[in-house]
């Protein structure tokens, strides 16, 4: 009688470990996948956050060449400013 009640309760056993382990591996995909998901969006912000000091550096550096250009142009434009030779520097043949 002992072995009927040994093995009804090994039976038991083995089902509550079977439906443990199965809880057990949905949690650990669960989690994993979790994990999986919040490295993703995390480099995605990540991407995002470099793009953006990439862009932001550009149109900083796009901005200083304007600026150069504008001031360039003026101080081109100033009265009192001889215009520059038509042709090139020395040995270009005047036109009379």
């Amino acid at each position: 009688m002992a072995g009927i009640t040994n093995a009804i309760s090994d039976l038991i056993n083995s089902i509550l470990g079977v439906i443990t382990n199965f809880f057990n591996a949905i949690l650990a995909i669960l989690q994993s996948s979790f994990m999986v998901l919040v490295s993703g969006v995390q480099s995605v912000f990540g991407l995002t956050k470099n793009l953006a000091s990439f862009i932001l550096g550009n149109i900083v550096m796009i901005g200083v060449l304007a600026v150069v250009f504008v001031a360039y142009t003026s101080y081109q434009q100033r009265p009192g400013r001889p215009a520059p030779a038509v042709g090139g520097g020395r040995g270009a043949k005047k036109v009379a």
